[in-house]
């Protein structure tokens, strides 16, 4: 049947295993592994249980196209074991390895450990998902799940990640969480519609249709888009970036990619921007979600709309929330710089609104004045639509298509 895997039940002796970790011919694919959780007590529990000839479950093993064993389940053990075998810690009984009898060393280094190993033409995503499906214990969080997609999608946010060094150079300690608000920041842009008010679920059944969907290619204009909004916050917020929670950063990238989209002038946007940036954050960590009064100097109105941002903080991975809270930081930037303009969500005229307006300029050019044919003709935004002219009569002008070249040209 195909795709189905070839399964072999073998087992090889902890020294056997030692041996080929040492020799890398045992290896953890670090792109979508954890790294290391387990405590101290797991840890010494494992290897009390290996010294009293307890059963230690079984690995499964991916035997990959280069003949090396990839782990599928049950890396914390073998990297337990490993190190307790290297002495980088004590058992239950307070010994190092080589403080062990030798008898009890010999008995360790004999220990079976049986496992299951996989060898087929499964695709490397195929992989993934058999790792996502056999964790137990300490499950996967979202975070280490989406890590472990295949495609184009990941593709995208892991070349993100490491294109974008000014944003995610402060976030590389916590390269798991790190890399998946690079996924997020991912699906907002792919999502997200602002004039149908559509956002996106960030649960994980979410990134794993979008993952199916853009697996084999991504749309480039909206790569573009996300590469340059990542790098604006990273330019305007460098300084900030640590200080700033996961969850509001989503607020922040949705703000960023909607100025960048809707704000008619763009000179200055970056400095306005951090300037908002910090005014928000400084109101919003101002105070504590159980306070019941403002903080000195927030009058009530205003404290009850960032007590509502917070709030909707608690489920940040789900759509309502995630819109709720983008339209409060949005109301906020118009509130503070409410002199700044923003682009008529309708960018042409109607046939309408044409026909309207060619016969009050008496079916004449607006700029040569001569005899305008309304089929050949174009409509001219009085104010430039990109600097916030609005698509209405009043300010719509029929020209020769001519005219508006020349028109054009000249403001160049």
């Amino acid at each position: 049947m195909a795709g189905v895997p070839q399964i072999d039940f073998k087992y090889f002796s902890i020294k056997e295993m030692k041996n080929s970790w040492d020799g890398g011919k045992i290896l953890i694919n670090e792109e979508y592994q954890r790294s290391e959780i387990w405590k101290s007590y797991q840890k010494k529990g494992l290897i009390d249980s290996i010294m009293k000839g307890f059963s230690m479950g079984v690995l499964v093993i991916w035997e990959n196209r280069e003949n090396k064993f990839e782990v599928l389940d049950g890396q914390q053990r073998i990297k337990t074991i490993t190190r307790f075998l290297s002495d980088e810690f004590k058992n239950n009984e307070n010994k190092k390895f080589s403080e062990l009898t030798i008898t009890e060393r010999s008995e360790v280094e004999a220990y079976r450990i049986y496992y299951l190993k996989l060898k087929s033409d499964l695709r490397e995503e195929e992989i993934s998902d058999v790792f996502t499906r056999l964790q137990e214990g300490t499950p996967l969080n979202i975070a280490e799940k989406v890590n472990a997609f295949r495609g184009k999608f990941r593709e995208s946010f892991i070349k993100a990640f490491f294109k974008n060094k000014i944003f995610f150079e402060k976030l590389k300690n916590y390269r798991f969480r790190a890399r998946f608000l690079a996924a997020q920041f991912l699906i907002l842009e792919l999502v997200t519609d602002f004039e149908k008010k559509i956002f996106p679920n960030m649960l994980y059944i979410d990134f794993k249709e979008i993952n199916e969907k853009y697996k084999k290619e991504m749309p480039a204009r909206k790569i573009t888009r996300y590469n340059n909004y990542v790098n604006f916050l990273g330019t305007f917020l460098q300084h900030e970036i640590q200080a700033i929670s996961y969850r509001d950063w989503i607020a922040l990238y949705l703000l960023a990619s909607y100025l960048n989209k809707k704000q008619a002038k763009r000179s200055g946007i970056g400095v306005h921007f951090r300037e908002f940036a910090l005014k928000f954050m400084k109101n919003l960590t101002s105070f504590s979600i159980y306070d019941t009064l403002p903080p000195r100097g927030m009058n009530q109105k205003l404290f009850r709309k960032y007590m509502t941002y917070k709030e909707f903080g608690r489920k940040a991975n789900q759509s309502d929330s995630i819109e709720k809270r983008f339209n409060i930081i949005l109301s906020e930037y118009k509130r503070i710089f409410p002199q700044i303009r923003y682009k008529d969500k309708i960018r042409l005229f109607n046939e309408e609104q044409k026909i309207r307006i060619y016969f009050r300029q008496k079916c004449l050019c607006y700029f040569c004045k001569k005899p305008l044919d309304f089929s050949g003709a174009q409509c001219h935004h009085k104010d430039e639509h990109a600097k916030g002219g609005p698509t209405k009569i009043k300010y719509g002008r029929m020209v020769h298509i001519t005219c508006h070249s020349k028109f054009h040209k000249k403001r160049k």
